[in-house]
């Protein structure tokens, strides 16, 4: 599949995946019995809904393919990135966040359970809650000082919420 149909197939899906929540989200919504705190939020330019469009890990094809594709259709998103990645493509990631784009943390070293081999050195069994706290610390500073951006938003490395084993396990969640 060449560049160009790639591209048709990602805006085919988006647009797709717009249709589908477009109708789910008006079927629910029933304007005529809406109150003033329903309606309270004034949508930019007559708009009625938004989409919102997330990818995380940081990974090359995010920078070098699907955000020029983004910003083709003049699409924003959030990307949750892990500084490894984003130091093999700063100049790309700035243009980015100067395009409107939010950068948000995902973690130094995207720890997750020891049970994949790839992460055994940096199995979340293995955190503590200071560890953590001072891992996402690192990459809120990282990403400033790289991208100019504050992270405000932070994506769960392996979607996972807690540290440590057994009875030991705890959420990291109020970290957060």
């Amino acid at each position: 599949m060449n560049n160009k149909h790639k591209q048709l197939a990602i805006y085919f899906l988006l647009t797709v995946f717009s249709i589908i929540t477009s109708s789910v989200f008006s079927q629910a919504y029933d304007s005529d019995n809406a109150t003033d705190t329903v309606q309270g939020f004034d949508w930019p330019e007559g708009k009625q809904m938004a989409l919102s469009l997330t990818f995380d890990d940081a990974r090359l094809s995010q920078p070098d393919t699907g955000i020029p594709l983004l910003d083709k259709y003049e699409v924003k998103a959030t990307f949750y990135i892990s500084p490894g990645s984003m130091l093999r493509r700063i100049e790309k990631w700035r243009m980015a966040v100067n395009s409107g784009h939010e950068i948000g943390n995902h973690s130094v070293l995207h720890p997750c359970t020891g049970n994949f081999t790839w992460s055994r050195n940096r199995a979340l069994e293995d955190y503590s809650l200071e560890r953590m706290k001072n891992e996402l610390d690192s990459a809120n500073r990282l990403i400033e000082e790289i991208l100019g951006v504050r992270p405000v938003s932070f994506a769960y490395p392996c979607g996972q919420t807690f540290i440590g084993r057994g009875i030991n396990a705890q959420s990291y969640v109020p970290l957060i």
